[in-house]
C-alpha cells in the first residue's frame, strides 16, 4: 500500500509560457509515455517529466541524449526542447524548479530532480522559460506569504534565485481577482478584502510568478 500512494503522489504543477499564458493543476505524478521521434519511452513516476505530461501544456518537443526505450530507467537523459511551439534558442530555454530551488538532473531522470530522491505528495514544481541573465542565471520566481488581521491581507513577496536565495521584491503587483496592488521596498502589499474565499498571486516582469495561494476573510 505504501508503494502505491507513493507512485500515486500528488503534485501542485505550474507551466508558465514566454507569452503569459499558464496551465496549472495537482498531477498525480504516475508512470507516463513520451514519444520520441516516434519510440514510445516510459517515463518514471514521481519526476518532473511524468508530471510535465500528465498535466498536458501542450505538444512538447523532445531531445534524446541517452536511449530511451520502455524503461523508465532508460530515459534519463531526454530533455524537453519545446512546449506548445515555445523553442529553447541558444542559452535560454525550458527549465524545471521544485519548491524555491533549480532543479539540477535532468527532468526524468529517475534518481529525482536533485539526485537524491523522487518527487513528493505536496510538493511544488514550477516549469519557466529561462531567460539568462548576464550571470548566467535564470529569471527569479516568485514566492508569496500572506498574513490575515480581520479583513486586511498583507502579503508578502519573495524572489527566488536558481539557489533558492531570496530577496524582497519591489514594484511586484498582488492580484486578488480584480483587485491590483504594489509591493513596496520591503516586498509587501496590503489591501481590505469583503469576506469570503479569495485567490492571490503575485507578478512582476521580468521574473516567473508565483503560485497561488488561497486565503479565507472572515
Amino acid at each position: 500500500m505504501k508503494a502505491q500512494l507513493s507512485i500515486a503522489a500528488v503534485i501542485s504543477q505550474m507551466v508558465l509560457f514566454p507569452g503569459g499564458d499558464v496551465v496549472r493543476d495537482r498531477v498525480a505524478a504516475k508512470p507516463a509515455v513520451a514519444t520520441v521521434d516516434g519510440r514510445r519511452c516510459a517515463v518514471a513516476a514521481r519526476t518532473a517529466m511524468a508530471t510535465l505530461l500528465r498535466a498536458d501544456p501542450g505538444r512538447i518537443g523532445f531531445h534524446d541524449y541517452g536511449d530511451c526505450s520502455g524503461r523508465a530507467a532508460d530515459s534519463a537523459g531526454l530533455f524537453v526542447e519545446s512546449i506548445r511551439g515555445a523553442r529553447n534558442r541558444a542559452q535560454d530555454g525550458w527549465v524545471y524548479k521544485v519548491g524555491r530551488r533549480l532543479a539540477t538532473a535532468g527532468a526524468a531522470d529517475p534518481a529525482g530532480p536533485f539526485g537524491d530522491g523522487r518527487l513528493r505528495a505536496g510538493q511544488r514544481v514550477l516549469w519557466f522559460y529561462c531567460r539568462q541573465r548576464s550571470a548566467g542565471t535564470c529569471q527569479r520566481s516568485l514566492e508569496i506569504e500572506p498574513a490575515v488581521d480581520g479583513r486586511r491581507l498583507s502579503v508578502t513577496v519573495t524572489g527566488y534565485d536558481d539557489a533558492g536565495d531570496g530577496v524582497a521584491v519591489k514594484g511586484a503587483t498582488v492580484v486578488i481577482g480584480d483587485r491590483r496592488a504594489s509591493t513596496d521596498a520591503d516586498g509587501r502589499a496590503t489591501l481590505t478584502l469583503k469576506p469570503g474565499r479569495h485567490w492571490v498571486h503575485a507578478v512582476k516582469r521580468g521574473t516567473s510568478r508565483s503560485f497561488s495561494e488561497r486565503v479565507t476573510i472572515g
